[in-house]
């Protein structure tokens, strides 16, 4: 693609925003980008990237596109390291950047990464939060549970929270509230060491394409917890482009 390559410092935010959330809607992507471009014009150099095999595009329910960075598009970012999205995962995809864009809107949510920019831990969650709570940060495992899980699945996760030294705590999301009273009961028949390890959120929003979890029940060890209570309470941030794909995506880079 001749265009890519002798204007690729014009199309690397693009390429390196995309990459850093995996999958993103237009408008969202426009948001985040720190560069004097209209909409219409992003759309135009979108169709340049689509053309030139560097980016995908999907549809979900509804009118609305969602662009991702295919195996070719990756290999020119630092900040995906993994492979482009498959059909059987792009839905959840998009909602786990949709959880993590709203939690970075929460005071006490320091900075955040996805999936496939922690390959390296043991354990491999949707993403990763981390969380300052009386002076201390937590690391917390987030896990977006879109189908119900076994319950042996569900158990070993469970256990593998508890004996990892990678995360202080897991917490599971779900619009779902069998899923989540299953869960509960999975998590119920574990001892304590592993049940004072994982918090349970049902949110009924989660599917929706404006994200806002602050209504959201949330559980601990079968308590009912506030949500703000674990998270902090809800702030607007500014959107900006992140600059170094080595550190986490901190809320000034959201």
């Amino acid at each position: 693609m001749r265009e890519l390559s002798q204007n690729y410092d014009y199309y690397a935010p693009i390429i390196n925003t995309i990459g850093n959330w995996k999958i993103l809607g237009i408008k969202d992507l426009h948001d985040k980008l720190e560069l004097p471009l209209s909409y219409k014009t992003l759309r135009n150099k979108l169709l340049k990237l689509e053309n030139g095999g560097v980016v995908k595009s999907t549809k979900l329910h509804g009118p609305a596109k969602y662009v991702y960075l295919s195996d070719k598009g990756i290999a020119l970012t630092q900040n995906d390291r993994t492979y482009e999205p498959c059909d059987e995962t792009i839905v959840h995809d998009v909602i786990v950047g949709r959880v993590v864009q709203d939690l970075l809107k929460y005071s006490k949510v320091n900075s955040a990464k996805l999936f496939h920019q922690i390959k390296e831990k043991a354990i491999c969650p949707d993403a990763f939060v981390l969380v300052s709570n009386k002076d201390k940060e937590y690391k917390i495992g987030i896990e977006v549970e879109l189908t119900q899980k076994s319950r042996s699945r569900v158990q070993e996760k469970y256990s593998e929270y508890s004996n990892s030294l990678d995360y202080d705590y897991c917490v599971y999301f779900s619009h779902k509230t069998k899923l989540i009273e299953a869960y509960q009961r999975f998590l119920n028949e574990m001892n304590a060491n592993v049940r004072e390890k994982v918090f349970l959120v049902h949110s009924e929003k989660l599917l929706r394409k404006v994200q806002d979890l602050t209504s959201s029940n949330c559980y601990f060890d079968s308590e009912s917890i506030d949500f703000e209570k674990l998270f902090g309470e809800k702030v607007e941030l500014p959107k900006v482009i992140p600059k170094d794909t080595n550190h986490l995506r901190t809320k000034g880079n959201s």
